[in-house]
């Protein structure tokens, strides 16, 4: 019995190894970075548009939370063009973004450093109290894809995100 099991586990080992060497050979070819059904990719992560007005510190935690996301971070030109193409499909809602001003500093709710801000020329005033990013997305409004300042208790629908993840796919 012990001769016949070492044989069965042999021969699994040497179908497996070869397959795996195959499989491998083709999960290298065909890996993709894909995002969840309803979520949208862009650069190296997933956004989703949540449609449920709601303040900017309770959209921090229904992202946090409810989405295992962050309010979504742009650090790009690039990736503020793919959301805002994206957000064509949302309606003509303005939506939070996870950038807080507050006491003269821009901060980004997930801790990220700043590099990259899309303010329309006339939001850019400073303000005393905290106010939280909104992306403008009235199609025709002249500052459509622009960012805005409003106070953060406005209740306004959000954007989320969150990594890429590896789908391996044969």
């Amino acid at each position: 019995m012990l001769k016949l099991i070492s044989i069965v586990c042999a021969v699994i080992f040497l179908v497996h190894f070869t397959t795996a060497q195959e499989i491998g050979d083709e999960i290298r070819l065909h890996s993709t970075a894909k995002c969840q059904k309803g979520w949208f990719a862009a650069g190296d992560n997933c956004y989703i548009y949540v449609d449920k007005k709601t303040s900017w510190y309770n959209a921090v935690h229904h992202c946090n939370t409810v989405l295992d996301s962050h309010l979504a971070t742009i650090q790009s030109a690039e990736i503020n063009k793919m959301i805002i193409d994206e957000s064509k499909r949302f309606g003509g809602s303005n939506f939070y973004i996870g950038l807080l001003h507050t006491n003269d500093h821009l901060v980004w709710s997930k801790g990220d450093s700043i590099s990259y801000t899309n303010f329309s020329e006339m939001n850019l005033k400073f303000y005393v109290v905290s106010v939280c990013a909104v992306v403008n997305n009235i199609p025709a409004s002249a500052d459509f894809g622009k960012w805005s300042r409003i106070p953060c208790q406005q209740e306004q629908p959000f954007l989320c995100m969150r990594p890429q993840h590896a789908i391996y796919t044969m």
